[in-house]
């Protein structure tokens, strides 16, 4: 078995492992899943047990057979401290992880991430990946997390926001039914104290409850719920949600404190769980649909609350930090720490459609008219260059460089473009410079020359008697200096003029 993950003191607080389960690899793949749940519900299967070497590995691949491709396999992605838009910090715990095993957490999430376009908000995935990682090597982990996103069952695993404000929905309709605290008079204010005190606010942090149980309780929570799904979930939140009125927990930080040192074993949680009556998927379905009638994000999205001993901490972390498609390939952005800082700057829209060089000077010489020719009709662009002392930086080209030719009849070399546009710096450092008008007032006219060119050069930005980014015709020689545009540095690190390695353009299609 191998628990490598695990830091010494988290393995002492494990302590022995418990007499071997009766469950067997052939039982596992031979049974139904409703076979397995009531297998799985009751025995007490530890942490040590040598089951655990295939039997999450079983449960996911009975909900889903799809594996990665070759080409979608865990990427090898060095993102230090970034992770995905979809990761919510409040339920994102490293569970006794060894700070080493840390970027393997990002690894897999940037992984899926790129190959699950359709996630979007999966708080899910972070806290499963840690836990799994106790359990199984990242190549593995990978690939249950993908199964577990490409399961028959659309509601296995939220990807969205709005799948989470309907499963809080959802829960919150299910703990106003009376039954979960008995008909008599005391089960009634038991639920009126309930709810008046914690369940509308506190209730739509239910996973945080969850994940902030002990390792050995989210485990066996995990064993269930890989074998069940969501609808567990909702189990364990209302035996919680009972456990912490019956200890009078008022406010999310008690709920927080109890869930954190529980007063119960984890056998007991799971059998607390499946006691609860009339938690059907019929009635799950039908709260379902209710809260599509009744959504509204705002009112549960709570602010970040203290963190747990090993949560993920936001101030160490940047959440949404994009990523640059591993597939896309650049003669200037040779290295992905260079594409990804780019992405990063990248507008919304943008990002989300493929990447592509339209043009390299490399590929298809130093003419500007080829240039233009090839793409001229985009829009936007970005247009990159690399200097021969191995400088990196461009500009975010909002208009097609075609507009210029709209303007005929005018002043050769006229302005056009739009405040969307931006210069920035890859290397030597890293920086960006906005149009100068999102933070004051514009002044003159000189401030809003964003884009212009001729038949013998193009530049970004102007004013001043001084140009942003200015390249000649022959795409060999460039001048940067600071300009009313955009209030920038000088792009080159040399001098103000500086001599050109590669010209390129990425088109978005």
């Amino acid at each position: 078995m191998r628990l490598h993950a695990l830091t010494d003191a988290s393995l002492a607080s494990i302590g022995p492992s418990t007499a071997s389960s009766s469950l067997s690899l052939a039982i596992i793949r031979s049974s139904s899943l409703r076979q397995l749940k009531q297998t799985i519900r009751s025995l007490n299967i530890s942490i040590n047990d040598s089951i655990r070497d295939d039997l999450w590995r079983e449960l996911v691949a009975k909900h889903s057979s799809e594996d990665p491709s070759e080409e979608d396999l865990l990427a090898d992605i060095e993102v230090s401290n970034k992770l995905p838009q979809f990761v919510d910090p409040r339920v994102s715990r490293f569970f006794g992880l060894k700070a080493d095993n840390y970027s393997d957490v990002s690894r897999i999430l940037w992984s899926l991430s790129q190959n699950c376009p359709h996630v979007t908000y999966a708080p899910l995935l972070f806290p499963l990946a840690a836990i799994c990682l106790h359990f199984y090597d990242s190549t593995t982990v990978y690939r249950l997390l993908y199964r577990l996103l490409q399961s028959r069952d659309p509601h296995f695993c939220s990807t969205s926001r709005s799948d989470a404000t309907r499963d809080a929905v959802v829960l919150i309709k299910l703990t106003k039914r009376l039954s979960f605290f008995g008909g008599s008079a005391v089960g009634r204010e038991a639920r009126r104290k309930l709810r008046n005190s914690v369940l509308d606010s506190v209730f739509a942090n239910y996973l945080e409850w969850i994940f902030a149980l002990p390792f050995e309780h989210v485990v066996r929570v995990v064993d269930c719920f890989l074998c069940e799904g969501h609808k567990f979930l909702f189990r364990i939140s209302l035996s919680l949600s009972i456990l912490c009125h019956q200890n009078s927990c008022h406010s999310l930080q008690e709920v927080l404190n109890l869930c954190s040192n529980p007063p119960i074993s984890p056998q007991k949680l799971i059998q607390n769980a499946i006691s609860l009556s009339r938690l059907s998927r019929k009635n799950i379905s039908r709260f379902s649909l209710i809260s599509k009638l009744i959504q509204n994000e705002q009112t549960i999205q709570p602010n970040l609350k203290p963190l747990l001993p090993d949560q993920l901490n936001p101030a160490d972390w940047i959440i949404g930090a994009r990523l640059a498609p591993r597939s896309f390939r650049s003669s200037v952005l040779r290295e992905w720490a260079l594409a990804d800082a780019l992405w990063a700057w990248l507008p919304e829209r943008v990002v989300v459609r493929e990447p592509e060089v339209v043009f390299c000077s490399e590929e298809n010489g130093n003419s500007l008219q080829t240039f233009f020719t090839l793409c001229g009709d985009l829009e936007p662009t970005v247009l990159l260059v690399r200097t021969l002392r191995d400088d990196v930086f461009g500009a975010f080209c909002s208009t097609a460089w075609n507009r210029r030719l709209d303007l005929s009849g005018t002043k050769s070399g006229q302005y056009f473009g739009t405040g969307e546009t931006f210069l920035f710096v890859l290397k030597p450092r890293l920086n960006k410079w906005e149009w100068i008008g999102r933070n004051q007032q514009i002044q003159s006219h000189s401030q809003q020359l964003f884009m212009s060119a001729t038949q013998t050069s193009l530049c970004v930005g102007s004013g001043g008697g001084r140009f942003g980014l200015f390249i000649d015709g022959s795409l060999t020689r460039g001048q940067s200096d600071c300009c009313d545009t955009f209030a920038n540095q000088s792009l080159s690190s040399d001098s103000k003029d500086f001599d050109i390695s590669v010209v390129e353009v990425i088109a978005f299609t």
